[in-house]
């Protein structure tokens, strides 16, 4: 997974570009987003497209913190059986 990344598109762009009919949030481009912050995702939600908030990052099911996305920033396939 990256460490970070950039989201600067203007929302009436992504609203259009994504015929998204219900806006849920309303999101602040970033030319700096980090693991556990919330980013705005598309999601198709009875026929519609809507933007809403999501906690970015890695959180495996037999995690009991959240906060273990923070470790888990820079996992690789290539060492996951070590």
């Amino acid at each position: 997974m990256c460490g970070r990344f950039v989201l600067i598109t203007d929302l009436k762009n992504i609203q259009k570009d994504f015929d998204i009919q219900d806006m849920s949030y309303e999101y602040q481009p970033s030319w700096n987003i980090t693991p556990a912050q919330s980013v705005p995702i598309i999601i198709r939600h009875n026929g519609n497209n809507q933007l809403v908030s999501y906690r970015w990052g890695l959180i495996p099911s037999w995690s009991k913190e959240p906060s273990i996305a923070n470790k888990l920033i820079n996992a690789r396939a290539e060492t996951v059986d070590k």
